[in-house]
């Protein structure tokens, strides 16, 4: 099945790094902030933790983690919510209300309103996520957070070069090019080539399986291994309809096989470690 594989291409949250202390952290914490603009009160002792996180990770829709923190305020805005705060199961009830292979960007305002501003949390998001970093990659001042950065609570999950791979290798990633180059620097691929990732700025975003198909093209080649760990990252494989697909971590398990427990394993079985 692998064996005629001639390109790789990694997805980079939960699969390249480690992202389970910085980027739930940011849209927790940007829920927080933005709660009181959005309802008029204080979020008080709720808190929009990883559960909450994590369930839309199931979801082809929820490939930007920014948009999950408008979609949070944005559904609070409109008074959904049966209480101050959804239980999980309600959050749940609201995801499963968006289809699957529709932008959130588009979808959250027919749905919700634009009272809430998308600027306006990805704003709140980035300074939370870049930390120290904002000003050098945005070029502006930090109006919410002046802290070091959640980015460097990521953890490397990918421990050789690319250029060691034998076959082109490529990154199809929810990431701006800016948050890419803070991961590149953590897994010491600095001089990795932004002509062979995909982000949102530079293309289509997942799940489309457009950014499959851009490197295909520059790969010369249809026979790509993409290895992913979200149901957008399969859902973009089932839609470009060639090579392999192999997903990383739990969320992926119940509706895919073969999902690895993590990426070494997954370079293992592709024959690739």
């Amino acid at each position: 099945m692998y064996g005629s594989i001639e390109a790789i291409v990694f997805d980079v949250d939960g699969v390249l790094v480690d992202v389970q202390n910085s980027y739930p952290k940011v849209v927790a914490e940007a829920v927080r902030i933005g709660w009181p603009a959005a309802t008029g009160r204080p979020l008080g002792t709720h808190s929009f933790d990883v559960s909450y996180f994590n369930a839309c990770k199931g979801h082809g829709a929820c490939n930007d983690d920014y948009d999950i923190a408008w979609l949070a305020l944005c559904a609070a805005a409109k008074g959904i919510f049966r209480g101050e705060f959804p239980s999980l199961e309600e959050w749940r009830e609201v995801l499963a209300s968006i289809p699957q292979d529709i932008s959130l960007e588009r979808w959250i305002p027919e749905a919700f309103g634009s009272r809430v501003e998308r600027r306006y949390v990805r704003r709140i998001c980035e300074e939370l996520y870049m930390g120290e970093q904002f000003r050098r990659l945005r070029g502006l001042s930090p109006q919410y957070s002046n802290g070091k950065g959640y980015y460097r609570l990521e953890r490397p999950q990918i421990f050789r070069h690319w250029r060691s791979f034998r076959l082109p290798v490529g990154i199809y990633t929810g990431r701006p090019r800016e948050e890419l180059e803070l991961a590149l620097q953590q897994i010491g691929w600095e001089d990795f080539p932004f002509s062979h990732a995909v982000t949102p700025d530079s293309g289509p975003a997942k799940p489309s399986p457009e950014g499959l198909s851009l490197l295909s093209k520059r790969f010369e080649t249809t026979r790509l291994l993409f290895i992913g760990d979200a149901t957008s990252d399969l859902m973009a494989w089932r839609g470009f309809a060639s090579g392999a697909f192999i997903g990383v971590g739990a969320p992926l398990r119940q509706v895919y096989r073969p999902t690895m427990p993590s990426l070494q394993a997954a370079l293992v079985a592709a024959g690739l470690q």
